[in-house]
């Protein structure tokens, strides 16, 4: 697992025992969430490092990549094959 996919299950599990203990059954929405825990884990999705952006010979000719981008190809990669929740 990476250190992102471990962080981002880390998150999700604490956002899944919060609204829990708010009261909310919260169990729909903890499997997607969870689902796209395991589809960021099977795809070996991450964020790259600043050291990696660094290391290409462009970088000092423009801005360096934020996280933005890997995020939403992966939400975007997520959604593409997760079923709709909404009837």
């Amino acid at each position: 697992m990476s250190v992102f996919a471990k962080m981002l299950a880390e998150k999700v599990q604490s956002y899944i025992e919060l609204r829990r203990s708010l009261g909310y059954a919260f169990k729909k929405q903890a499997a997607t969430l969870q689902a796209f825990v395991r589809h960021v884990e099977s795809e070996q999705l991450g964020v790259r490092s600043p050291k990696a952006w660094r290391s290409t010979s462009s970088y000092r000719l423009r801005a360096p990549p934020t996280a933005e981008p890997p995020v939403m190809e992966c939400s975007a990669a997520f959604a593409s094959i997760s079923p709709s929740t909404t009837r």
